[in-house]
Order: structure tokens, then sequence, then C-alpha cells
């Protein structure tokens, strides 16, 4: 995709934007030090307006969640900024392509590790509602956690591919034939796998159950 930046440039900041262009260092040093400016501001009113609701709780869980969405935003606001100046320059266009791919890959990474560090913690928020979420339990949050963190990888490396002017199309197909190849050779695992979450989530079995099998096994 196109990711130049250039036309988030409003009408009114234009002429200054032409008079700071001839001096690129100005130029860049200035709307760096503003977007780290806008992007601390941005945090400080969303987490001081978010806190005031999540005072009212008695964990500190939904303050943690704050942390991790509002801790990638100063990064987004500095990342868009440096990929505005890059679009302004007149670079050739390998070297701007190359750089805007870059930039962009580092503003995927942040929210992606936001992402990871969101995930485990609402599946804990949520397993420790019990009587509402049964299936979401504590020794079912590795099950879960896994699942969302494969979905956000597949996800991120597919926004990865478009950064960089790679088409996905060939790869998901490879990673479909891949995918069946692999399921084929081990049927018998997955099997078992899957056995095991539906095991899991139908809950039979709890802890501190004594288990007594036909062929004599007890526990």
């Amino acid at each position: 995709p196109d990711l130049d930046m250039s036309f988030l440039i409003p009408d009114w900041l234009q002429p200054t934007w032409d008079l700071l262009t001839p001096y690129p260092g100005l130029l860049a040093i200035t709307v760096l030090i503003l977007a780290y400016g806008i992007g601390k501001l941005l945090k400080f009113l969303i987490s001081r307006s978010v806190m005031k609701v999540a005072a009212k709780t008695h964990t500190d869980a939904d303050d943690r969640l704050v942390q991790y969405l509002t801790h990638p935003l100063v990064l987004t606001c500095v990342t868009l900024a440096g990929m505005l100046v890059v679009s302004a320059f007149e670079l050739p266009e390998s070297v701007r392509n190359s750089l805007l791919s870059l930039l962009a890959t580092i503003l995927l990474l942040s929210w992606l590790r936001a992402g990871f560090r969101t995930a485990r913690l609402l599946l804990e928020l949520v397993a420790g509602n019990r009587h509402r979420f049964d299936v979401v339990q504590e020794r079912t949050i590795p099950i879960f956690d896994m699942t969302i963190k494969i979905l956000l990888v597949g996800f991120g490396a597919y926004v990865l591919l478009l950064i960089w002017g790679i088409n996905p199309t060939a790869w998901l197909a490879s990673a479909g034939v891949i995918g069946i190849a692999v399921g084929f050779a081990a049927k018998d695992s997955l099997a078992n796998l899957f056995s095991g979450i539906f095991i899991v989530a139908d809950a039979p079995y709890k802890i501190v159950d004594y288990i007594v099998l036909d062929s004599g096994e007890r526990g």
C-alpha cells in the first residue's frame, strides 16, 4: 500500500511547512518534538479520564489495561511524524519506501506487543468471573492465550507483508498446503489436543475429584 503521509498536512500549516522544507534537519526535529508532545498529551488525557472510572473498582487490572493500551500512543505519534517527514523529503523512491516501511513496521510491532499484554490481562479478568464464564478458568488460560497470540501473529504477519509490498496470496496458499500436510501427518496428536480442549471446556472432571477408571487406576 501507499504509505505516503504527506496528505496529512493541513492547508493552514502548509505555508509554515514550505518555509521549513529547505532546512530538513530543523523540520524533522520540529515535527518530531511536536509529535512527542501531542502523544504525551493524548496519553495524559486518556489515562486521566479512564483512570477516574478505573479508580472505582477494587482491582488494579483495569489500571494495567489502561496502561497497556495507552503506552504505544507516544511512539505512534512520533512514528507517524517520522513517516510524514520522510514523505515530504525528496528522497530516492527506493530509500523513501524502505524508510516508510520500516517506520510502519515499528508501529505495527508496538501495537502487537500491546495486544499480547492486553489479551492476557483480559483473560485473567474473565477467568476471575467464574460464575459467568465457566470455560475460561485458570487452567484454561494458556489455551486461550496461545490461540489469541497465534491469531495476532497471523494478522501481524499479513499486515507486515502488505507493508513491505509483498503479495500475501502466495504465502497464504503455501501455508494452507503446509497446514494440510501437517494435519495429515499429526492427526493423532491433533485429535488428542482437541479432545483435551473439549474435556477442559466441558469440565466433566474438576480439581479434587476422585476418579476410578474401568481398568482399575484411580486417583
